[in-house]
C-alpha cells in the first residue's frame, strides 16, 4: 500500500458543449494542442492502421497507426467510443450530450437515440447492431443500431458496462452503493441478473461520496474480471482517498485486492487520485495494465505543508514482473488486437504508443529518443561533459525537441531542451558540471516523443594545488632559481591554470601563471633575481581553485671579492707560485670570474682571469715567474665588480 494523494478521474465525466462542425484537415503527429486532452482510444479491428482517438475537442482518427490524425464533424468531447467489429465503418460515441453515430468510418455523424451524458457504450461482437450503454444509473440496450433504446440493467446500476465473446456472452455490471460496487452478470443480452458479490476491496472501506470505477473483462477468460475504483470517505480517524483494482476469477462471486493506493488529506482539501480502466495483454491473458495518476494542488496548503507532489505511472501486473514500469501519466490505454505489441496511451499530451509492454513511450509516427550519450562520462567539479542525443529517425520539418532534465543540479546542469534539426538524428548538448567535494553521480535524462533515455555522469573533485616548491630556495641576487607547483589530481582537458604573484617584484620575479598541461600534476617555471644590498626573502605564491600555496626565496647580495693570497709568496725566477682567490660567498649558478693582472708581466705573468665554479667561494690559478736580473716585487691584482686586491709576489734572481 502506498501513501499518496487522490486524483480526479476526467474520463468519467465531462462538462460542456461543443456544436458539431465539419474538420477534415490533418493535424500534426501526436495532436496534443489540436484534440486538447484524450480521453480514450480505441483501434479498428479489422484495420490495424485505423485508430479513433475520444478528446476534448471531439473525436478524431488516423489512418496511419497514429502518425497523423484528422479532427472529424463530431466536436463534442468523447469519453466513450466503440467500433463494431463485423461492420468496423459503423462508430459510437459516448458524449455528455448523448449518443452518436457514424456508419462512414467517422466522416459524419449523427444521434443515436440517448440524449443523456454517456458514459460508456459497447457492442455485442457477434450481432453488431445489438448495443450497450451506461447512462448515469441505468444500464440501455438497442437491438437496432441505436434507433430504440430499452432500459435493461439491474435497478440503480451505474457505471462501465463490460462484454465478452462468448458462447456464452457475458454482460457485466457495476452498481455503485454507500460502502462499495455491487457486480452484476448476464448470459441473456440483459434480460436476467445475477448479482455477482461485491467488489468491495476494503470492508472497511466506506465511501461516503466520490466513488468512481471502471468495469474489465478478459477477452479469452470470460469469468476473469477487473474493477479499477477510486472514492473517499472520512471517519474518526480524518479523510482518506483510495484508489483500488480488484479481480474476479470465478465470473463475480469472489473478489481480491491487485492494487491498492491510499492517501490521508486534510476537511478541507479536494484531493485526487485516479486508476484507469484495465486492459489486459492480447499475447498474455494473465498480464493486465493500469495508468494511475496521483495529483494535489501545490497552491493548496496541505500539499505545500506535507510535501505533497503529483505522479503519475503505468503499472503492469501478473507474473512475476513489478507494478511500476515507466511514468506516464495516461487516462486509458489501449492494445491493438492485430498488432498485439502495440499498446497505445491517452494523455494530454495526445496519443501515445508503446512497443515495449509500457516501458518506454514515443508518439506515432515521430522518431524516438533512442539514446543519450555523454563524452566524458566522468569529469572534474568545474569543467564540462558534453551530451548526445540520437533520434530513430531523422527529425521532421521544423525539427524535434528534446527536453533535458539532470537528477541533481546542484552537480550537473543542462539546458532545458536541445532541438533536433530537420533532417538530422542527432544533436549536442553542454552538461556544466559544478565544483563538488567528494565524487558525485548526476543522471541527465532526455525525453521526445514520449521516451525518456538517460545516462550517468560522475563529477569527481577538481584537481586542487597541493604544494609549491623552490630549487634552491636560497640565491645570490642575479641568478635564477626554479619554482614547481603540484596538483592533487591530474589536470582536466585543456590543462590547469595556476596563478603565481612575488611579495616583493624589485628582488625576486615571476611569470603570471604557470599552466599543468592536462594529465599531468606538476609544473615549473623560473624565479628572476635583481641585485641586492642585502639579504633580502621574498615569498612567491601559487594560488589555483581558491586553493594558495606559498614558498619563501632568500635572496642574498652578489659575493665580493675578499682577498688574493700568494703560495709561496717569494720565489726563484722559473719557480711558479700559486694565486688564491677567495669570495665572501658562494658563487652563482653558472659561477664567475675574477679577473687577474701582474706587473710587471714579464717577470710573473697570470692569466687574464680565473673561473670560481658555481658555489665554490675560493679557485686557484699558477703564476709563472721567469729569473730577473735582480730580486724583483711583482704585484699579483684580481678585480671583481668594483673590488679590486692584490698581493706581492718577490721573484730571485
Amino acid at each position: 500500500m502506498t501513501l499518496y494523494q487522490s486524483m480526479w478521474r476526467p474520463w468519467i465525466r465531462l462538462l460542456g458543449a461543443c456544436a458539431l462542425v465539419l474538420l477534415s484537415a490533418p493535424v500534426p503527429t501526436g495532436a496534443a494542442q489540436e484534440m486538447g486532452m484524450v480521453y480514450v482510444v480505441k483501434s479498428d479491428p479489422s484495420n490495424a492502421t485505423t485508430v479513433f482517438a475520444g478528446a476534448q475537442h471531439g473525436v478524431f482518427k488516423s489512418v496511419d497507426a497514429g502518425a497523423t490524425w484528422t479532427a472529424t464533424s463530431l466536436t463534442q468531447p468523447a469519453i466513450a467510443l466503440a467500433i463494431a467489429p463485423v461492420t468496423p465503418t459503423t462508430v459510437y460515441a459516448g458524449t455528455d450530450l448523448g449518443l452518436f453515430k457514424s456508419t462512414d468510418g467517422g466522416t459524419t455523424w449523427s444521434t443515436a437515440g440517448v440524449s443523456n451524458p454517456v458514459f460508456s457504450v459497447e457492442i455485442d461482437p457477434a450481432i453488431p447492431t445489438t448495443l450497450f450503454a451506461s447512462i448515469g444509473s441505468q444500464i440501455i440496450k438497442s437491438a437496432d443500431g441505436g434507433a430504440n433504446w430499452t432500459s435493461v440493467g439491474p435497478a440503480g446500476a451505474a457505471g462501465d458496462v463490460a462484454i465478452v465473446a462468448g458462447p456464452p456472452l457475458i454482460l457485466y455490471v457495476g452498481t455503485k452503493r454507500f460502502g462499495g460496487i455491487d457486480v452484476f452478470s448476464s448470459t441473456d443480452g440483459g434480460s436476467t441478473w445475477t448479482n455477482a458479490s461485491v467488489s468491495n476491496p476494503d470492508p472497511s472501506f466506506v465511501p461516503l461520496w466520490g466513488l468512481d470505477f471502471a468495469l474489465t473483462v478478459n477477452p479469452t477468460i470470460a469469468t476473469t474480471a477487473y474493477v479499477a475504483s477510486s472514492g473517499y470517505r472520512c471517519d474518526g480517524d480524518g479523510c482518506f482517498t483510495i484508489g483500488t483494482i480488484s479481480q474476479s476469477t470465478d465470473g463475480g462471486p469472489t473478489w481480491f485486492t491487485v492494487d491498492q493506493v491510499l492517501g490521508y488529506y486534510g476537511s478541507w482539501v479536494w484531493p485526487q487520485i485516479g486508476v484507469s480502466q484495465v486492459v489486459v495483454d492480447p499475447l498474455q491473458s494473465n498480464i493486465f495494465y493500469a495508468a494511475w495518476n496521483v495529483f494535489c494542488d501545490q497552491q493548496d496548503p496541505f500539499c505545500a505543508g506535507f510535501g505533497v507532489v503529483s505522479d503519475a505511472w503505468i503499472s503492469k501486473y501478473g507474473g512475476a514482473t513489478g507494478p511500476r514500469i515507466s511514468n506516464l501519466s495516461a487516462w486509458a490505454l489501449w492494445f491493438d488486437l492485430l498488432n498485439p505489441t502495440l499498446l497505445y496511451a491517452a494523455t494530454a499530451s495526445g496519443v501515445l504508443q508503446s512497443t515495449d509492454g509500457g516501458v518506454t513511450w514515443n508518439t506515432p509516427g515521430a522518431p524516438g529518443l533512442t539514446s543519450l550519450t555523454l563524452q566524458p562520462t566522468s569529469v572534474l567539479g568545474g569543467s564540462t561533459s558534453i551530451g548526445t542525443v540520437t533520434l530513430s529517425a531523422a527529425a521532421p520539418t521544423g525539427g524535434a525537441v528534446v527536453t533535458l532534465a539532470s537528477s541533481n543540479t546542484a552537480v550537473a546542469t543542462v539546458p532545458g531542451a536541445v532541438s533536433v534539426a530537420a533532417g538530422s538524428t542527432t544533436a549536442t548538448f553542454a552538461v556544466a558540471a559544478s565544483a563538488v567535494t567528494t565524487s558525485t553521480t548526476a543522471t541527465i535524462s532526455g525525453t521526445s516523443g514520449g521516451a525518456t533515455r538517460s545516462a550517468q555522469l560522475s563529477v569527481t573533485p577538481a584537481a586542487t594545488l597541493t604544494s609549491l616548491s623552490l630549487q634552491p630556495a636560497s640565491i645570490p641576487c642575479g641568478s635564477t632559481s626554479t619554482g614547481t607547483v603540484t596538483l592533487s589530481a591530474a589536470a582536466p582537458t585543456g590543462g590547469a591554470i595556476v596563478t603565481l604573484s612575488s611579495s616583493n617584484t624589485t628582488v625576486a620575479g615571476v611569470p603570471a601563471s604557470v599552466t599543468v598541461p592536462a594529465g599531468a600534476t606538476t609544473a615549473g617555471f623560473v624565479v628572476t633575481t635583481n641585485a641586492v644590498t642585502s639579504a633580502t626573502v621574498v615569498t612567491i605564491s601559487a594560488t589555483s581553485g581558491g586553493v594558495t600555496q606559498s614558498a619563501a626565496l632568500t635572496v642574498a647580495p652578489a659575493p665580493a671579492l675578499v682577498s688574493i693570497s700568494l703560495s709561496p709568496s717569494s720565489v726563484r725566477g722559473g719557480t711558479p707560485s700559486t694565486a688564491t682567490i677567495t669570495l665572501s660567498g658562494a658563487a652563482p649558478p653558472g659561477g664567475l670570474t675574477v679577473k687577474l693582472s701582474s706587473d710587471p708581466p714579464s717577470i710573473a705573468a697570470v692569466p687574464s682571469g680565473i673561473a670560481v665554479a658555481a658555489g665554490a667561494t675560493r679557485a686557484q690559478v699558477t703564476v709563472s715567474t721567469s729569473r730577473p736580473k735582480s730580486t724583483t716585487d711583482v704585484t699579483i691584482s684580481a678585480n671583481l665588480a668594483t673590488v679590486t686586491t692584490a698581493a706581492t709576489l718577490t721573484v730571485r734572481r
